[in-house]
């Protein structure tokens, strides 16, 4: 299960697992996605009792940009057809 959240999610980012949020036991634990498997399986009592999962927000992609050597070609073609 946690290779498929591991492929949605997307890259290594931050998780916030939030347990039992307002109760006695509260918990909340902040790490990469990849060290939360480790954690969750480190203890019976990491695995029980309501979740809120926080995870950071995905890095903005490349941006990319033109290659100058389609720009003057598109330029050249542009001027001789007209």
């Amino acid at each position: 299960m946690h290779c498929e959240y591991r492929r949605r999610v997307r890259g290594d980012r931050r998780i916030g697992i939030a347990r039992e949020l307002t109760k006695l036991f509260e918990q909340v634990h902040v790490c990469r996605l990849e060290e939360a498997v480790v954690w969750l399986e480190q203890s019976e009592n990491h695995r029980r009792g309501e979740f809120v999962l926080l995870v950071e927000g995905c890095p903005e992609p490349p941006v990319r940009r033109a290659n100058p050597t389609h720009s003057v070609c598109l330029k050249s073609c542009y001027v001789s057809c007209r």
